[in-house]
């Protein structure tokens, strides 16, 4: 009797640890750091974010669009352009922000502003990033094209 309460309760311990690992959210910031590489700074707050759903291989459009109260450190993050250049499936990248959000049903409010953005294109395998950084209301937008 005591042999086998002895065997339920490190059954029950073992359970406790698997789930207790398997169970943990994973941030946004580190789920960027393991899929692109990218570390972004803290001190963001997350306004908006959508995805086109859960797929059997994880492919699908991702759009998250951070704010920070102090965003000069996102200075540093990437290589920033003033001007666009094409992306690996559009012309340039608000055209392929704009291809991927209509695959979203993204309200108003939380598109892009036009105008006064700095552009950044992130690639991986068949995967492209756009990083729109608005600098006037210190918003940075990112779009994930994964395929």
């Amino acid at each position: 009797m005591k042999k086998q309460r002895n065997v339920m309760l490190l059954c029950a311990v073992v359970l406790l640890f698997l789930f207790s690992g398997c169970m943990r959210r994973i941030s946004f910031a580190e789920t960027l750091k393991a899929n692109w590489d990218l570390t972004i700074p803290s001190g963001y707050t997350i306004l908006y974010e959508t995805d086109t759903g859960a797929s059997f291989h994880g492919d699908g459009v991702r759009y998250d669009v951070l704010e920070y109260e102090d965003d000069s450190a996102l200075e540093d993050l990437v290589d920033w352009r003033e001007e666009q250049l094409p992306t690996r499936y559009a012309d340039s990248e608000t055209q392929a922000a704009a291809e991927c959000l209509e695959r979203l049903d993204v309200p108003a409010e939380w598109e892009i502003p036009d105008g006064d953005c700095r552009y950044c294109c992130i690639t991986k395998d068949y995967c492209e990033m756009i990083l729109l950084w608005h600098t006037p209301d210190q918003r940075l937008y990112l779009i994930q094209n994964l395929v």
